[in-house]
């Protein structure tokens, strides 16, 4: 029996569609000491102005739906934290490759894509490229 490959998410594949030029997204700072996949769902610091993961169940500005943004690409940075492309704006992208913290339930996730859309981030389900 042949063996079987499993490729993991590549940068950028969620993203369906974009505005040209590059008008939809942003450069902004992540959280020190932060691993985070591409298709990342992230939420704003409101203390800090840095994005880590969209978090329901924080205090600190990460749980408003309202500042949610999706990662482009892979990133991993160190103590010293760091800044990382993400859609910002004016896109569409494939909801089942977006990536939630662990342990959001469906409704918490609805409530983020909803939230998304408030920035014209548009979640499509059952797209196949």
């Amino acid at each position: 029996m042949p063996d079987t490959f499993t490729q993991p998410q590549n940068n950028a594949e969620h993203i369906i569609s974009e505005v040209h030029m590059g008008l939809s997204r942003d450069v902004v700072g992540i959280v020190a000491s932060t691993t985070l996949k591409a298709g990342a769902v992230l939420g704003r610091v409101t203390s800090s102005g840095l994005y880590k993961e969209h978090d329901p169940a924080a205090s600190d500005g990460s749980e408003a739906v309202n500042s949610t943004v999706v990662l482009l690409a892979d990133v991993s940075v160190g103590s010293g934290g760091g800044t990382a492309v993400v859609t910002a704006r004016l896109a569409e992208v494939n909801s089942g490759l977006l990536v939630w913290k662990s342990g959001m339930t469906t409704n918490q996730k609805n409530a983020a894509i909803a939230g998304l859309a408030t920035r014209f981030i548009i979640a499509r389900t059952g797209v196949v490229l």
